[in-house]
């Protein structure tokens, strides 16, 4: 009895929530047909801030309605300095629409529009979009000869509705609200009114529906002329309204494919794609490492790779080709020599296979220290062993001890070094030069710190909302190694699946608690990694959908 009671209060609230005047959709809606307005007031002196305030004196009225009809309005006052000029200029609008358009206008009035009443005016706005926009249009076979379907027992919005579903078939879309939240319809719909403009979008990831929205509807805007009156956080926010929706997508059955417009093949989709070197587990750096791409045997597009890493340099890659009665296997190698985040770029002829390009983080990666020649003489071994215990001195962090063990024979000065790994109580290890056969050489201790093999990491746990959701902006998590056993470095990093953080910091509090603090100035899908030493720690890495937000803009 009491979840019933919970329930209908929680669904009372969820109705009061969306019938107020700052209800997200009210929000969406008023600046989408703000923008609408404006959009057909282009060729005139005229423009909207606010719907409530700028049509009090009739004039925008009066030019939005001659820009949308085609008629000019022989009298009205072009400088209404009293309230009833203004109150003449509107009322002579509602009369046109009545007996010129023969719209039923249905409880407003000049007196409504004058005092700036959002909800009546919003009504007027979406009687004018549905008379001029959303039913003035006639669908079309492709070959512009005959109407597909303009049965008139259908309302303008089934009409609409019907009208995408032939276009993006086989894809199913039953509304003009939640169907297009993940940004991949209006990424069918517009490939649809052109095919080749967006050919990839059954291959975009659901979750990253804000980037799928931005590329289809900018596509539409640069090469088929459709406005965003609509803003891509508008048609992926769950609280968008049908009419919003109506509004943007009713010029789609009008549009047209502009001259030059970028048509190209979708990506490939009958590509395997496998192997260790995509794998950061399962790669050393210094060693080469490969992977395949498979394909039919007549497939007939060049399949290439290019590699970039972490410093932005393009490493050298080498090419096998296998052949089999139905398979062709493409090998590709490389050795990635320094630590960093490598980009593996694969094409498919002129174009990028579905999930290119490959990220491979090898950030957390050490080096082998392999030190084969000395580069100084005996007697200066006490400052600096060999040239790669110097570099392992100024960047402790960058080996592990275990990686030190060393015999070294310098036949040009007769020399043999050896060297022991001597560990403390305190996790230090002490690197101890133990014989030579040099008299006058002193005994050299190096002291520096190595991670025990013991793994902790699940110990290690990282808390707050950030670590899966988060906004443009600032957000801020903890890192709580309070039970870890030991005390290691701690590694966090955030990329972007199309843009990078811009900023990262990481500030211990006490008591090996951490807190973090990422930048990000886009939305969409970013990756966040947390080590503790060599080990993710639970949860690690993260996927985190970062949404945008801020009050969306009139403009």
């Amino acid at each position: 009895m009491e979840d019933q009671k919970e329930a209908k209060t929680k669904a009372l609230q969820a109705a009061e929530d969306s019938l107020a005047d700052d209800a997200v959709w009210k929000t969406i809606q008023k600046n989408t047909f703000t923008r609408w307005c404006n959009e057909h007031l282009k060729k005139t002196p005229r423009s909207v801030d606010d719907l409530d305030k700028d049509l009090g004196d009739g004039l925008v009225l009066i030019s939005l309605l001659e820009a949308l009809s085609g008629e000019k309005f022989p009298k009205y006052h072009k400088k209404p300095g009293f309230q009833q000029m203004k109150l003449e200029n509107i009322s002579t609008v509602l009369r046109f629409l009545i007996d010129h358009e023969h719209l039923k206008l249905v409880n407003i009035g000049t007196m409504d529009i004058a005092n700036g009443k959002s909800k009546l005016i919003l009504g007027l706005i979406w009687t004018l979009i549905l008379h001029y926009s959303v039913s003035n249009w006639t669908a079309k076979d492709e070959d512009g000869s005959s109407p597909i379907d303009n049965d008139s027992s259908l309302t303008p919005k089934q009409r609409l509705l019907r009208w995408i579903q032939d276009k993006v078939a086989p894809k199913k879309i039953d509304n003009l609200t939640t169907d297009w939240n993940d940004g991949r319809s209006i990424g069918a719909l517009v490939d649809a009114v052109a095919p080749g403009l967006c050919p990839d979008w059954e291959l975009w990831d659901p979750e990253d529906d804000l980037r799928n929205a931005k590329e289809a509807m900018q596509l539409a805007e640069d090469w088929l002329n459709v406005p965003q009156l609509l803003r891509p956080e508008d048609m992926t926010n769950p609280n968008v309204d049908d009419l919003s929706m109506m509004t943007y997508l009713s010029q789609y059955p009008k549009c047209s494919v502009k001259e030059g417009a970028p048509i190209r093949p979708p990506k490939s989709k009958d590509l395997k794609i496998y192997g260790p070197g995509l794998d950061e587990e399962e790669i050393e750096l210094g060693k080469p490492v490969k992977f395949t791409v498979e394909a039919p045997i007549n497939h007939d597009e060049d399949i290439s790779v290019d590699i970039v890493d972490g410093n932005g340099d393009e490493i050298e890659v080498e090419t096998l080709i296998e052949s089999s009665k139905d398979k062709k296997k493409v090998n590709f190698s490389y050795v990635p020599e320094e630590p960093g985040i490598y980009s593996v770029r694969v094409r498919d002829g002129d174009n990028e296979v579905k999930q290119s390009p490959y990220c491979v983080d090898l950030s957390n990666h050490k080096k082998n220290i392999i030190a084969e020649e000395p580069i100084i003489a005996p007697s200066q071994v006490n400052r600096n062993q060999f040239a790669d215990i110097g570099d392992l001195l100024k960047d402790p962090d960058m080996v592990y001890a275990s990686d030190l063990n060393m015999e070294k024979e310098d036949e040009e000065f007769n020399v043999i070094t050896k060297f022991n790994i001597l560990p403390d109580e305190d996790n230090v290890y002490q690197l101890e030069h133990v014989e030579t056969i040099k008299p006058d050489i002193q005994q050299t201790t190096f002291f520096f710190p190595c991670e025990p093999d013991d793994n902790d990491s699940e110990a290690v746990e990282c808390i707050g909302d950030s670590v899966s959701e988060g906004v443009v902006g600032r957000n801020t998590f903890s890192v709580d190694a309070s039970r870890a056993a030991y005390h290691r470095p701690l590694i966090v990093g955030v990329k972007g699946a199309n843009s990078p953080c811009e900023e990262l910091r990481v500030k211990h509090t006490g008591g090996n608690i951490y807190s973090v603090d990422y930048d990000v100035t886009e939305s969409g899908k970013y990756c966040l990694i947390v080590k503790w030493g060599k080990q993710h720690v639970r949860g690690s890495p993260f996927k985190i959908r970062v949404r945008d937000t801020r009050t969306t803009g009139l403009f």
